[in-house]
């Protein structure tokens, strides 16, 4: 082991992270709250992470390659909602923690746990990069917004992700630390591999998805606005009923935008204060296991965030459950 890791100098223990110390306080208040909140994820996230899968394989809905986005969204959701939000649960609950202990689950946990966290936000940018192209006047660009187009997209992301985060897989490593908790997962043996890390998390995860959101969303509106002055002009009726279907699905990526920004914005933040305190106090702990906490509600929420937002959507639930109660009646 590296002697120079802050993790080993004991004499130093008031400079080392907060997760090598206690408070059972802070310990009890946290588990307490995800005693709750986690199984309300799991349960309610599982349910509306089916349903948007089941209506978004509806008709006309298949064929729509933004709705194929959100139908990856949700299939990613499924994943933080059990590898994630399960395991933290239980480790939480019945201190069921392998990357303690193990270097192979050290690795691999929190390699698929940085992929899962962040192809839900980049899936949700191809979302937005194709309704920016469907609302453009540019014929070339409203080409792109494609099923065939959006298969290739998911699958490049998925690949992409895959190699982004392979130094995952070389720098975290479980160490030993001079304290009650014994052995922990880092992303190294040094505060210069912890900081990288927490580096790299917030531009990849946690900066560059939303601002390209932002950005996709703020071109949309300007493709809108331009599109309804010519519609307007033309008095074209089947034109203003697809400008108006399309406007719908716009505002439902646009409402769930918001809400993936305002449950990554405290993630982002913690990060943000590793990066220039790399000496941090009890509470670090604690508060980074919230923001675990608050971006799993993000993956729990999609289903909901689009009923609430959005007639046409909630009309979709609607048919879903006549045609439920259709084929229970017919079977009796």
């Amino acid at each position: 082991m590296n002697s120079s890791s802050p993790f080993l100098n004991s004499s130093n223990s008031s400079a080392l992270p907060s997760f090598f110390y206690s408070s059972s306080g802070l310990l009890f208040v946290y588990n307490a709250f995800s005693l709750y909140t986690q199984p309300l994820i799991i349960v309610l996230g599982t349910i509306g992470c089916v349903l948007n899968i089941v209506i978004l394989t509806q008709k006309p809905l298949c064929s729509s390659s933004c709705a194929f986005y959100f139908r990856c969204v949700s299939i990613n959701d499924l994943f933080v909602i059990y590898f994630i939000a399960l395991l933290q649960w239980l480790s939480d609950q019945y201190e069921i923690d392998p990357t303690t202990y193990s270097q192979f689950y050290c690795k691999t946990q929190n390699y698929f746990v940085f992929i899962f966290y962040t192809l839900g936000r980049y899936f949700t940018v191809l979302a937005c990069a194709d309704r920016f192209c469907t609302s453009s006047p540019n014929s070339r660009l409203r080409k792109v917004a494609k099923l065939q187009i959006a298969y290739y997209s998911t699958a490049l992301t998925v690949i992409i992700n895959l190699i982004v985060y392979s130094h995952v897989l070389l720098n975290y490593t479980i160490i030993s630390v001079p304290s009650s908790f014994g052995s922990v997962c880092t992303p190294g043996s040094t505060m210069r591999d912890y900081q990288f890390s927490a580096l790299f998390v917030l531009i990849y995860l946690c900066f560059l998805p939303p601002a390209l959101m932002c950005l996709f969303c703020l071109l949309t509106i300007w493709n809108i606005i331009q599109q309804g002055q010519r519609v307007t002009s033309i008095g074209d009726t089947s034109s203003i009923r697809r400008r108006k279907r399309e406007q719908e699905l716009v505002k439902m990526l646009f409402v769930f935008v918001i809400t993936n920004l305002l449950f990554t914005l405290p993630y982002a933040c913690v990060y943000l204060y590793v990066i220039y305190n790399p000496y941090l106090p009890i509470e670090f702990r604690y508060t980074l296991n919230l923001c675990h906490l608050i971006v799993n509600f993000n993956s729990a929420s999609s289903f909901y965030v689009y009923t609430m937002s959005t007639r046409g959507y909630r009309n979709e639930v609607l048919k879903m459950i006549e045609k439920v109660k259709t084929i229970i009646q017919f079977r009796r």
